[in-house]
């Protein structure tokens, strides 16, 4: 009389082959869950980079707005290069050191 295999002799070869694909399944689901993260991440710091150059060009533009008034240019003219308006007279004192005080 034969003897009759038991189930897992009968069938090792589906087991063996149902585990490593379980185990591949699995490892891959951690992998691209970890790629994931990092690429939210990745985002999430993008994105505060982007919101905070979108701030920076509005001061940008604010200030260049107000660089662009006459109320300015006169000002930084007056201060920068010590210039003034029409029959105004600018004086410069320029001390010379003697030579002799030595």
């Amino acid at each position: 009389m034969k003897k009759k295999k038991s189930f897992f002799k009968r069938h090792i070869i589906a087991i063996v082959f149902l585990l490593l694909v379980a185990v591949y399944s699995a490892y891959s689901t951690y992998t691209k869950e970890q790629t994931l993260k990092s690429l939210q991440s990745i985002s999430q710091e993008r994105l505060e980079t982007i919101r905070s150059l979108k701030d920076e060009v509005s001061q940008l533009e604010s200030s260049l707005e107000q660089i662009n008034t006459p109320e300015f240019i006169e000002r930084y003219a007056r201060e920068k290069f010590k210039m003034v308006h029409p029959h105004e007279v600018f004086f410069q004192m320029i001390y010379e050191e003697n030579e002799d005080d030595e």
